[in-house]
């Protein structure tokens, strides 16, 4: 934004009905999306909640809020993903930090993690889970799981110092003390054993990649699955048997067309009691479950 814009900005008086017209006239696209994002900016910029805006519609913007919102529109029209302007993402109840530098948390990721709970209540492990999450981004996997299962401890690893950054963030505001946060390439220098092991791995195909928007913005390193989409999945279930403790829950969420081939890896590399492919809130498939 240039000087005279910015200039031009602080001289205006603009009301909150106002500015919330002028963003839905900018934007393109689903105009139920469009009008839940710019109520979003509004509402992280003015500490307000739905209520209150719109029951105050003539309020009006300072300037430096005036510039801040047109900062973050700005970058909408650009098709940022609108957790990353607000840097932050509602995940299994939570809010957690998010950044460029971790995938944005997923709703349907959530079922892993109600997944691990009702495994947890159903076996009587509650009180002695060890959870590992590989791959654990923002942390959002290991820190819902430990916030809902007392006396369970974990750790999360990731290849990305970033990534573990917000990891740490999210943890310390989330009150979790129980998650030790590792930098590792899957489960290189392990030596603990887990009896829950949970993973969200980069699953999208290389030359599929290139065509979504997404991959504009978040980290190709947790996005990107090689030639297959796999390669991570092939690659941890070779050595996951050294890790595991006794009785044992492993989930994975992968790509909806890839059930058929991640269940023939799984079969062939991990010694397992069960394997089961389960599905999304859509019906897709997307995780599998194996217990040793």
């Amino acid at each position: 934004m240039n000087q005279i814009v910015w200039q031009r900005l602080a001289r205006m008086k603009i009301n909150l009905g106002s500015w919330r017209n002028h963003a839905l006239t900018k934007l393109s696209g689903d105009r139920d999306e469009i009008s839940i994002a710019v109520n979003a900016l509004l509402k992280k910029s003015l500490n307000k909640d739905q209520v209150w805006m719109l029951t105050n519609l003539d309020h009006e913007l300072k300037n430096e809020q005036i510039i801040e919102l047109e900062n973050q529109l700005k970058r909408l029209i650009n098709n940022e993903p609108l957790h990353y302007i607000l840097e932050e993402a509602a995940f299994f109840g939570r809010i957690f930090r998010v950044s460029p530098d971790v995938l944005i948390p997923r709703p349907e990721t959530e079922l892993l993690v109600e997944t691990v709970i009702d495994w947890a209540q159903q076996k009587s492990h509650s009180d002695e889970i060890k959870l590992l999450d590989i791959g654990t981004g923002s942390g959002c996997i290991p820190i819902s799981i430990l916030k809902a299962i007392p006396g369970s401890k974990g750790i999360g690893v990731d290849i990305s110092y970033k990534a573990l950054k917000v990891a740490q963030i999210n943890a310390k505001e989330l009150g979790v003390e129980e998650l030790l946060l590792i930098q590792s390439d899957l489960i290189s220098g392990l030596k603990s054993k887990f009896n829950v092991i949970t993973a969200n791995l980069p699953y999208i195909p290389t030359d599929e990649l290139r065509k979504l928007r997404v991959a504009k913005f978040e980290p190709e390193l947790a996005l990107d699955g090689g030639e297959t989409g796999l390669l991570y999945y092939e690659r941890l279930f070779l050595t996951l048997n050294k890790i595991l403790d006794g009785s044992a829950l492993c989930i994975f969420e992968f790509h909806h067309d890839q059930g058929e081939r991640i269940r023939y890896l799984a079969k062939k590399l991990i010694k397992s009691k069960s394997i089961n492919i389960l599905q999304d809130y859509a019906g897709f498939d997307r995780f599998i479950k194996i217990e040793v």
